[in-house]
């Protein structure tokens, strides 16, 4: 191909390349690209100085909070003392007797969550026929905070049974076993095995409460101030023969028991016991002993006993008595305290009488 002059070449080229390089459409927009590049560049530079100065959260942390959140906010149906366990609500368990109320199954984990808050009971239902049995179905249930209740055991009804005291550390109660007597026995009855004992404070409880199968007559007062749970015998009045303490699975005798003991031998006692006010919570105690004269058939003299629980020290004491037959206002060892004055009655009316400082007794 021949070509007349230099600009005829050049337009040759233009034309064979494809592109004319003298018109704007043909040429590369390289400032458009630089332009992208720079708002890109500011962009990217934007959001790191953001992210590294705590100003962009991280979305994926954010939602997984956000899913947590809903999960915790979402109200657990389980009971309260559940809560905190894998576990799930024992299925219940539908009684063979339909007078007896409905039980949950007691499954070997429910003792690991048993405390303080939980309860045992005794429920029976029928009169027997009052000789040979004294109910028709009698069983001991566990009562959960809940309320929900898991059979224990099923007594035979031939006597009744009551609970009298129970420690849910140690999965140990204590069961009263009635039938009219004037002296009930009293049983050590461990929930999980079973498995009764049945003189297991027989050396630190006055022997007057002794009886062949065991011990008879035994209440819980409650818990002093140095912890120890004081307990209290009685004869068949209501009086107190003796106290004893229990710390844990060891159970601690009194000097008082021997002292009553001499006073019933030396007649201030109508039976085995004295008229008693025990209050546990501030560790004292106070017992009264009257003498009749048999042949004068009244009250001629008076014994009182003042007892520091704390100390397990026994001192007489001189108290000012209005008359004879001052006694308890509750009866038997149900005595109660008013300040450093304990609550009498005497002659029917009710007293304040002083066995600390020996003031004169004042009507309440």
């Amino acid at each position: 191909m021949r070509w007349h002059s230099l600009a005829d070449m050049r337009r040759s080229r233009g034309v064979w390349s494809g592109v004319d390089w003298r018109s704007d459409e043909g040429r590369f927009p390289v400032g458009a690209l630089l332009a992208v590049l720079v708002v890109a560049a500011v962009g990217y530079g934007a959001y790191w100085f953001l992210g590294e100065n705590g100003f962009l959260g991280e979305p994926e942390a954010e939602a997984s909070q956000d899913v947590e959140a809903a999960g915790q906010d979402e109200e657990d149906p389980r009971p309260e003392w559940l809560q905190d366990t894998d576990h799930q609500v024992p299925a219940i368990v539908v009684p063979e007797d339909d007078r007896m109320p409905q039980s949950r199954n007691l499954e070997p984990w429910v003792w690991d969550e048993v405390d303080e808050d939980w309860g045992l009971t005794v429920i029976r239902v029928g009169e027997g026929d009052q000789y040979t049995w004294f109910s028709d179905v009698q069983e001991l249930y566990l009562v959960s905070p809940s309320e929900d209740l898991f059979k224990v055991a099923e007594f035979d009804t031939t006597i009744n049974r009551d609970v009298v005291h129970w420690d849910p550390e140690l999965l140990t109660s204590w069961i009263k076993r009635s039938d009219g007597a004037a002296y009930e026995q009293v049983i050590e009855f461990d929930l999980r095995d079973q498995k009764n004992t049945y003189d297991f404070a027989a050396s630190a409880l006055s022997t007057a409460n002794r009886v062949e199968n065991g011990i008879a007559n035994l209440d819980v007062v409650g818990v002093q101030p140095d912890d120890y749970e004081l307990w209290v015998s009685f004869d068949a009045n209501g009086d107190a023969t003796g106290v004893l303490w229990r710390d844990g699975e060891e159970w601690i005798g009194s000097l008082v028991d021997s002292e009553i003991g001499r006073q019933v031998r030396q007649g201030f006692s109508e039976d085995r016991g004295m008229p008693a006010w025990i209050d546990a919570s501030t560790g004292r105690a106070v017992y009264h002993g009257q003498y009749v004269d048999p042949d004068l058939g009244t009250v001629t003299e008076h014994v009182w006993l003042v007892h520091d629980l704390l100390t397990d020290t026994v001192t007489e004491a001189v108290v000012d008595v209005p008359g004879a037959n001052c006694n308890p206002l509750g009866g038997g060892h149900g005595g109660e305290f008013d300040g450093d004055r304990i609550v009498a009655v005497c002659g029917g009316t009710e007293y304040l009488l002083d066995p600390y400082a020996g003031g004169a007794a004042v009507e309440r």
